[in-house]
């Protein structure tokens, strides 16, 4: 997985919309605003999508801020999501249901050992593409929508 060539910043999180670049890898559709939230920016993941934060030792949960498009998908939206260190392979922390479209806070045991980044891997179980409901065109495969993520 390839991130910018930009030092990661000394932050356990970010918020889409605030310089949320640096964190970012692959896998990420371009950042929009939330129609039904005037001022909340987030980006869709495609099937597979990267993330990166600062670990500091201590930390034992990682919470996203999610929502799905849950009526193009047909139900709720299922992520796995992935965890890994520098030279470690990764581990699976955990399989989520987004099962309505409404943003709200998902949190998953992430312990930490040791200060350094952590690389995190969403994918999506359910993806979606918008042109087989819609009919507009919009033929991108989606996965669902982040517009916050920190360790705690």
């Amino acid at each position: 997985m390839s991130f910018p060539a930009v030092s990661l910043p000394l932050a356990h999180g970010f918020v889409i919309g605030d310089l949320e670049w640096p964190h970012l890898g692959e896998g990420w559709w371009d950042r929009m605003v939330s129609p039904d939230r005037p001022g909340l920016h987030h980006r869709t993941s495609k099937r597979c999508a990267h993330f990166r934060l600062l670990g500091q030792a201590g930390q034992r949960e990682l919470r996203m801020l999610l929502s799905a498009s849950v009526t193009l998908i047909g139900g709720p939206a299922w992520i796995e999501v992935l965890a890994s260190s520098e030279g470690n392979a990764p581990r699976t922390l955990g399989t989520l249901e987004i099962a309505w479209e409404d943003w709200a806070v998902h949190a998953l045991a992430c312990p930490v050992e040791s200060e350094g980044p952590i690389h995190f891997e969403l994918r999506s179980l359910t993806p979606y593409v918008p042109h087989h409901t819609l009919h507009n065109g919009d033929h991108r495969e989606m996965g669902v929508h982040l517009a916050a993520a920190h360790l705690c």
